[in-house]
């Protein structure tokens, strides 16, 4: 009888579009974890300081369109 954290090694994981081997269940792409990104806005109850809280969610560096200089850095 196995536990309830042990299971029998597969291939493949049950989660959707990923590759997950069965010795590291917790593996996930970057593709799959950018498309889990949903921006939401700060709880009511937040403290909110002027000078570290910002009101908007910063997007994940990947989708962020790089500006021309940057481009230029970057090749």
């Amino acid at each position: 009888m196995l536990s309830f954290y042990q299971h029998e090694p597969s291939e493949k994981s049950d989660v959707p579009g990923s590759n997950i081997s069965a010795l590291n269940p917790f593996k996930y792409s970057k593709e799959f974890m950018i498309k889990l990104y949903k921006p939401v806005g700060l709880p009511l109850e937040f403290e909110r300081h002027e000078y570290i809280t910002s009101e908007e969610p910063l997007q994940p560096m990947t989708l962020i369109v790089p500006t021309e200089q940057e481009q230029k850095i970057s090749n």
